[in-house]
Parts: C-alpha cells; structure tokens; sequence
C-alpha cells in the first residue's frame, strides 16, 4: 500500500468526518512527493466522484494559493502533472507520467 495508500485512507476518513453543511478538510503534508501530495488527492476526488467514500456530500477541490499569498503565507500552487519513477527509469530507460485528470493515479 505504501505511503501512498496510507495517505490517500487519511484523507478519505477526513472527508468522512467533515460537517456536511459545509465543513473543510485541509490536506498538507511534509513531503515533496507527489504520490504523496498531488496524487493523493486528485485519487480521493476520483473516488468521491464514483460515490465511493463516505463523504456526506459532494466534495470540492478549492484552490487556496490567493487566499494564502493574500495573507503573506509562504506558498507554492501544487502540481498538474508528475513523474512516476518506475523500475525502468533506474535503469534508465522510458519514465511514466501522470495528470490529475489520469485514470490510473494510483501510486502517483
């Protein structure tokens, strides 16, 4: 399952326990892995799309890179796509790619 999967299970159960009438879950993490970050959310959104969590209602991705830089918070926008290091990229060969609008961001 690996971090990935730990990661994308946290987020899901927040969402589980947000206030249907609006409540908000934030999602920050320590790390600079995208698998960890971007993919991790852009499998729950998927997820919540299909009916799949708990999630009492419909679940939105807000982009809060104005609001934090409006308030003088350090901040950088997330990813749209990234890497996937595969067994083959240590080898040097063809290397995977993954978007948030993938099918398949599992793992990445």
């Amino acid at each position: 399952q690996g971090m990935h999967g730990t990661q994308t299970a946290i987020l899901a159960r927040a969402l589980s326990l947000a206030r249907p009438d609006g409540g908000h879950v934030v999602y920050s993490t320590c790390s600079l892995n995208p698998a960890e970050n971007e993919s991790v959310v852009a499998t729950v959104l998927e997820q919540a799309n299909r009916g799949e969590l708990c999630a009492q209602s419909e679940v939105e991705l807000v982009d809060a890179y104005e609001i934090l830089k409006q308030q003088g918070v350090p901040c950088v926008r997330g990813l749209s796509t990234w890497h996937v290091a595969t067994a083959v990229d240590q080898e040097g060969g063809p290397r995977a790619s993954h978007g948030a609008d993938d099918d398949d961001s599992e793992g990445g």
